[in-house]
C-alpha cells in the first residue's frame, strides 16, 4: 500500500479514538542544499509541505504527525553498502555522516513520546 493510502486508511480510527501517531521519513535536500541530491529536493519539498500541513490540520485532535529528516547514511542500509563498494559515487571532499539503526530508532522514539515538533533534522552537518 502506498504511503498516502496507508495513512488515509489509518487516520479515521485514530481520530475516532482521539489518539495516534503518523511518523514520516525524508531526506532533506530541499532545505539543506546538497547539489549532488538536487533531483530529490523537489519531491522532498512537496512531501515536507504535505506532512507539515497534515500536522497543522490535525493539531488538537490527539493525532500527532511528525517528519524525521535524515541526513546520514543508515548503518547496514543498501545505500551505505553501495557507497562502501563504490566510494567514487560520493562527491569529492564530501563527508557523509553515518547513523546506526539504534540511533535512528532513538530519534523516532523521541518524536513519538515528546510530540513537540512537526519535524526533526538528524545527521546533517552543522
Amino acid at each position: 500500500m502506498r504511503r498516502g493510502r496507508r495513512h488515509r486508511a489509518l487516520l479515521p480510527a485514530m481520530l475516532e479514538r482521539g489518539e495516534g501517531t503518523l511518523l514520516f521519513s525524508s531526506g532533506s535536500s530541499e532545505h539543506h542544499l546538497l547539489p549532488y541530491l538536487a533531483n530529490f529536493g523537489v519531491a522532498l519539498a512537496a512531501q515536507r509541505t504535505y506532512i507539515r500541513q497534515l500536522h497543522a490540520e490535525l493539531r488538537g485532535t490527539g493525532v500527532y504527525v511528525g517528519l524525521l529528516n535524515i541526513g546520514a547514511l543508515i548503518g547496514d542500509s543498501k545505500a551505505e553498502r553501495l557507497l562502501a563498494e563504490n566510494p567514487e559515487l560520493a562527491p569529492p571532499g564530501v563527508e557523509i555522516p553515518r547513523m546506526t539503526n539504534a540511533e535512528l530508532g532513538e530519534h523516532y522514539w523521541r518524536m513519538y513520546t515528546e510530540r513537540t515538533h512537526d519535524e526533526l533534522d538528524v545527521g546533517f552537518p552543522s
